[in-house]
């Protein structure tokens, strides 16, 4: 295991001492990095890595070792540009798996890592009544179900993995209300969702998800709720009955038409039903604060030792002073679109982006 330095995000890049340490790395071109040392690049054997896929010319599969670490790098030319740009992601902590959904063609596969080797499995081609399903997804290994809901808001879907069954579980009447909400699942207490935007106004009220009611309730809340924003963000801390929040910096219009964007972040208490704000950062827009990450929830992007949040693509929250870092561009710098995934029982960091020295089709 090795041990990658963080740096905060100012103009001078003022070294910080906080660590992140990485284990997998999967490229969404694809690659993957391991613990273990491996000559330089070479091919696997697509047969033994792939064996639940018809291989063909479709899927190329190679092996890399960058810094000591070994990668795979997945080349999909059965997929498109755009089926690459609108994957969902979801982790299986307990058993170090992937989750992805294309919903432009509705694959649903599962990327498993054992050692040093991957196999991929097609699971199903997977829509809504036959229609293109935007939806974020937890996977429940035990259950061997996928819990689905759609992105802006509404329905709420199970899929079982054993029967192949998409059924909707949810009573609710709201549906498309809060595209660019930010929603984590968090076990018992259901879904929770904040912000974005719909029927023409942004929302700024925290909604919650009863699998017991089997609807979306509003959460009364106190303190003061953060600021209207087009992207937000949740994250469930592992260790403490809390949420923590953040927006992209995108809608407060008396500080983008300076070129600044504000990142504000705050933690929710669930047992007070409390509002704290932590943080406020403005920035100027000629500091590069990077892109997006592929679509996921964030029940599994926090490092409780390391107090380690990922943010989005390449950047990180410190849980402790709220500061955004950034992962050193020293460390995969052709690596674009970066999501964050911990498993606290490996102590490992899984790493998914797309590598921008490559064909873009990759995984």
């Amino acid at each position: 295991m090795s041990q990658i330095n963080m740096y905060e995000l100012r103009p001078n890049r003022k070294a910080l001492p906080k660590q992140v340490a990485l284990l997998c790395f999967i490229l969404l071109s694809i690659i993957i990095l391991s613990g273990s040392l491996q000559a330089s690049f070479t091919a696997t054997n697509l047969e033994d890595r792939l064996t639940s896929l018809q291989i063909g010319e479709q899927i190329e599969v190679v092996k890399e070792s960058i810094g000591g670490r070994n990668s795979y790098i997945i080349k999909r030319n059965d997929l498109t540009l755009n089926d690459l740009q609108n994957t969902i992601l979801s982790y299986d902590a307990e058993s170090n798996e992937l989750y992805t959904y294309f919903m432009t063609n509705g694959f649903l596969e599962r990327f498993i890592f054992r050692g040093d080797s991957l196999s991929l499995v097609r699971i199903d081609t997977l829509y809504n009544q036959g229609e293109e399903f935007s939806a974020q997804m937890m996977v429940l290994p035990e259950e061997q179900t996928i819990i689905m809901w759609e992105a802006a808001i509404g329905h709420v879907f199970e899929y079982s993995m054993v029967t192949g069954e998409l059924v909707r579980i949810d009573r609710s009447r709201v549906r498309d209300f809060m595209f660019g909400a930010g929603t984590v699942y968090t076990d018992s207490l259901g879904i929770f969702a904040f912000g974005g935007y719909g029927l023409w106004e942004h929302k700024d009220f925290l909604l919650q998800y009863s699998f017991d009611l089997r609807e979306w309730l509003k959460v009364e809340s106190k303190g003061t709720n953060p600021p209207e924003s087009g992207a937000n963000y949740l994250w469930r801390y592992p260790d403490k009955p809390e949420l923590l929040y953040s927006n992209n910096g995108g809608v407060n219009s008396r500080f983008r038409d300076k070129g600044l964007r504000q990142i504000d972040l705050y933690t929710f208490n669930l047992l007070s039903k409390t509002w704290m704000k932590r943080a406020r950062h403005i920035f100027s827009d000629d500091i590069n604060l990077y892109g997006i990450s592929f679509r996921h929830h964030k029940g599994y992007s926090i490092d409780p030792e390391l107090h380690l949040a990922h943010f989005q693509d390449r950047l990180f929250i410190d849980l402790e002073t709220f500061e955004i870092l950034e992962l050193s561009k020293a460390h995969f710098p052709n690596i674009n679109s970066v999501t964050a995934f911990y498993n606290e029982q490996l102590k490992q960091w899984l790493l998914v982006g797309r590598k921008s020295t490559m064909d873009a089709r990759n995984l």
